[in-house]
């Protein structure tokens, strides 16, 4: 990150009356988040969105690797690489984040492309768990 665009963070924060401990990436906030809902073997959060999609997979609760996806309206390649990414990693859990009416007709077919059980997470869930608010971090 830019040395003046985490400044320009830290004055937004102070004025607020907050201090500004420090700043992780979008991978790491999603790991926190759904940290305590894990369970064994690989576990994937699964980030639908219009122009692209996201895959975080984490591994025993650690990360393991963040894939780019084609996009939610793109159904077929989404599909393929799913399940080519599914059939090298083999995961447990798909956690599913997005599920706007777009995105509606493809949450049956997600547990089969990946050969895992799916849990989906409501769109209004979805921003606090993005931004790793769904817990607090201690240190």
């Amino acid at each position: 990150m830019q040395r003046g665009l985490l400044e320009a963070w830290i004055e937004v924060f102070s004025q607020a009356g907050v201090a500004l401990d420090g700043m992780e990436p979008l991978p790491i906030c999603l790991w926190r988040a759904a940290e305590p809902q894990l369970g064994e073997g690989v576990q994937v959060l699964l980030q639908l969105e219009e122009e692209q999609s996201w895959l975080l997979a984490l591994e025993e609760g650690e990360p393991l690797g963040e894939w780019s996806l084609p996009a939610a309206s793109n159904a077929e390649q989404l599909k393929q690489q799913l399940a080519l990414w599914a059939k090298h990693y083999n995961p447990a859990l798909t956690v599913v984040l997005g599920d706007e009416d777009p995105n509606k007709p493809l949450l049956p077919h997600l547990g089969q492309w990946l050969g895992c059980d799916q849990v989906a997470v409501a769109s209004q869930e979805a921003p606090a768990a993005l931004w790793g608010l769904v817990r607090g971090d201690q240190r």
